[in-house]
């Protein structure tokens, strides 16, 4: 038996763990996520999700503890997800329904409701980025959080929390980022009884403690141990204290050196095209390293399961066909050997899936990228995992479109080599030959992400940004080489344009934490930086671009713009960026991120976000959204930019109807295909737009809002274009009815016309 003494949150806490657990199941589980950082050369993120009451807190910082006992263990560092509670001031001044009842927040303090979600799945993707970053800690003192307690620098970090695998919507997609998850569960009886001694500990008489667990510890621990998802490792609590472990699948707990196998390797003919790979959502993560010749061409991570697999994604072999490749993995033998070749890619129908919103014909795809309108084509790359449903993998994936409404896929544009995976950058047309490889060639500036995969790793690179050229149009891009090295953390996302004024390139550039640069050229391949600045809630994807003001000729502002939509107005000279306002937030909801403008359109400015949703049922995940416009306002508050759906919209769809309201209430049947529906609203306030499954609230609706429906997903603008936003609806959403309610005053419904173009 070994006694640890910690204090966990503000609570000096006394745990014993016995040598059994500590030789049979944590020690492995160390060296399980030690392996993982040493073949993945980034740091890696550990999930312990528990109910409370189950003792996560302490064994997470015991794990610490046992890190950093041995040299053979990388060092490990425990946080906790409690930093993540709203503040005082906002559970006080809200309300949530339990039971049909409206109660105060801070009558429940740990709800999943109380937490700030989004702000929570901003920090996680940081810690994912491998850069040292401040952390917030709950103060039971202050009854708040406290910022940046803690300063996040190990390679290996384990996140605890109760809800970290919660398979509830907005919940769910956290699990995305995780390399490794580790799950406690335990009678509720036993929870409970832990639970009332603990807060008869801090001073509760004992019949208070037992209520307030009664109404909301039990009621949070019923939620963890009810709807949370299957994790890697699952540590089962018992009466005793002791702990009996399972991986995923019911093995029981075996020695690390037992269930990891040795690499094993084939030989493939590559007799057709496409290599099929088996994949299972809810399997283990395996490394796969493929081989011409003995030069390594591509390293995936895959959740490989031939038996019972989700989906099969494709690899296009099509430069190999007729030779031999190897593939090398940490998987047996006789999965290597059931993987085969074909002539077809694999099926990706999907009766719901988006029609006029992109999605990748399969895998996870988030950040557009080189966006540019070129010869009458609108090019559209993004980031892109061809091999799962996760994040991971990133490649260029590319689709183009003359009207940008129908998009057309196209061959990958990318893939990621020795310098490493493929993270964001935009497009330029060269239409002078700045850069020497002919007038109109298109050049792709973009994030090689040293050090995000095995291959990169062992070469010794960092994030570097690098060139891609085009001769064909876009069809096929050829890498180029480096243009910038690196410069600090995980710096990313350049995006190219034209100053006319100062006669030169700008790039602005993220570097790391709230921090961008700006860099200067002449010729397109040789850049010197000209300013570095921070602000605050502002990071990674940087865009300028400048807007005319509305109803104001002549009055232009510049507008330096960042991925969850947050943006300040200002001047800019070619050289620096001066605000001359706040940070503003662009969007009404958390769904859009990412977004970034087309370079080559010389009448407007259109921008199109990547839209985070949850929904994988048909093999794909994420989607783009429809193109917008922006421009900005001159408000009360300050310049505001303004969104409004691209022209092309209207032209691809007709007035079909104008409903008035029957009792309050309006509804529209959109029978299978995407609607655009213009909705004029009595007086300002709170309106409702839902179906038998989800409910959308415009708490402060006026004038005429303009909402797209699509396959699972509903765009809307409102308030002249201040109000932009977007919220994930159930797939078959089309099929449904939709009532519009509270103050409608009537509705123009807009059906597609018959479309030619093909996606």
């Amino acid at each position: 038996m070994r006694t640890y003494s910690v204090s966990i949150n503000g609570l000096s806490v006394r745990a014993c763990y016995e040598e059994e657990n500590i030789r049979e199941i944590f020690l492995p589980l160390l060296h399980t996520l030690t392996d993982l950082y040493k073949e993945n050369h980034r740091r890696i993120l550990a999930f312990l999700a528990a109910p409370p009451g189950a003792g996560k807190s302490t064994l997470a910082s015991f794990l610490q503890s046992l890190a950093s006992e041995s040299p053979d263990l990388e060092e490990l560092q425990a946080i906790g997800m409690d930093g993540f509670h709203r503040r005082q001031e906002y559970l006080l001044s809200h309300t949530l329904v339990r039971d049909g009842k409206e109660i105060p927040m801070v009558d429940v303090k740990g709800t999943p409701e109380t937490f700030d979600l989004d702000k929570l799945e901003e920090a996680i993707r940081r810690i994912r980025t491998g850069a040292a970053c401040g952390w917030p800690v709950y103060d039971r003192l202050l009854h708040d959080p406290v910022e940046d307690a803690v300063t996040v620098d190990k390679n290996i970090v384990l996140l605890e929390g109760n809800y970290l695998l919660l398979d509830l919507d907005g919940w769910k997609r956290l699990s995305s980022y995780a390399d490794y998850t580790i799950q406690i569960r335990a009678e509720e009886s036993m929870l409970k009884k832990r639970l009332v001694a603990r807060r008869i500990a801090s001073g509760h008489p004992a019949e208070e403690a037992e209520a307030f667990v009664d109404f909301s510890d039990m009621y949070n621990a019923g939620l963890c141990l009810e709807h949370s998802a299957d994790a890697d490792l699952i540590l089962t609590l018992t009466q005793d204290g002791r702990y009996a472990g399972t991986y995923e699948g019911g093995d029981q707990m075996r020695d690390i050196w037992d269930r990891i196998p040795e690499d094993a390797d084939m030989i493939l003919h590559v007799s057709r095209r496409y290599l099929w790979l088996p994949v299972r959502k809810d399997g283990a993560v395996k490394k796969l390293h493929f081989y011409i010749d003995g030069e390594k061409f591509q390293e995936l991570d895959v959740k490989l399961s031939p038996e019972r697999p989700d989906h099969f994604f494709a690899m296009d072999l099509c430069r190999y066909i007729g030779r031999e490749i190897e593939i090398r993995g940490d998987v047996s033998d006789d999965v290597l050997e059931k993987l085969s070749c074909h002539d077809e890619q694999p099926d990706g129908a999907c009766p719901h899936r988006p029609v006029i919103h992109f999605t990748a014909a399969g895998g996870w795809i988030n950040d557009p990228n080189g966006l540019i309108y070129a010869d009458g084509i609108y090019h559209l790359y993004h980031q892109w995992n061809p091999y799962g449903t996760e994040w991971g993998n990133m490649h260029w994936g590319h689709a183009v479109s003359r009207d940008l409404i129908s998009w057309e896929t196209r061959p990958m544009a990318m893939e990621p080599d020795a310098s490493g995976t493929m993270f964001s950058g935009c497009g330029w047309q060269d239409k002078v030959n700045a850069a020497g490889f002919g007038k109109n060639t298109l050049l792709f500036f973009y994030t090689a992400a040293g050090g995000t995969s095995l291959w990169s790793a062992e070469n010794g690179n960092k994030h570097t940004q690098r060139l891609a050229v085009s001769a064909d149009g876009g069809e096929t891009l050829q890498k180029k080489g480096l243009i910038l090295e690196h410069i600090k953390g995980g710096n990313r996302d350049p995006k190219v344009l034209w100053h006319e004024e100062s006669n030169a390139y700008v790039m602005v550039l993220y570097l790391d934490e709230n921090e961008f640069a700006v860099f200067r050229s002449a010729d397109l391949l040789h850049w010197e930086e000209s300013q570095r600045f921070s602000a605050d809630h502002m990071w990674e994807c940087p865009d300028l671009f400048e807007l005319s003001v509305e109803d104001e000729p002549g009055e232009k502002k510049w507008v330096f713009w960042s991925a969850d939509g947050y943006y300040m107005t200002g001047s800019f000279d070619g050289f620096r960026f001066e605000p001359d306002s706040e940070v503003c937030s662009a969007y009404d909801t958390k769904l859009p991120y990412a977004a970034q403008t087309y370079a080559g359109i010389p009448d407007r400015t259109v921008s199109v976000a990547w839209y985070r949703t949850e929904n994988e049922r048909g093999g794909f995940r994420g989607m783009m959204s429809v193109p917008a416009e922006l421009i900005l306002r001159k408000t009360e508050s300050g310049y505001r930019i303004c969104f409004r759906p691209v022209r092309e919209l209207w032209e691809s769809f007709r007035e079909a109807e104008l409903i008035r309201p029957d009792g309050g209430r309006a509804e529209i049947r959109p029978e299978g295909e995407p609607v655009v529906m213009a909705v004029e609203w009595e007086t300002a306030g709170p309106a409702v737009i839902r179906t038998d499954e989800t409910e959308i609230r415009f708490e402060h609706a006026k004038a005429q809002t303009t909402v797209i429906l699509d396959h699972g997903i509903m765009e809307y603008y409102g308030n002249n274009g201040l109000l932009y936003g977007a919220a994930e609806m159930e797939e078959a959403v089309l099929s449904k009815r939709i009532l519009v309610e509270k103050g409608v005053k009537q509705i123009r419904v807009y059906r597609r016309k018959k479309v030619t173009a093909g996606r």
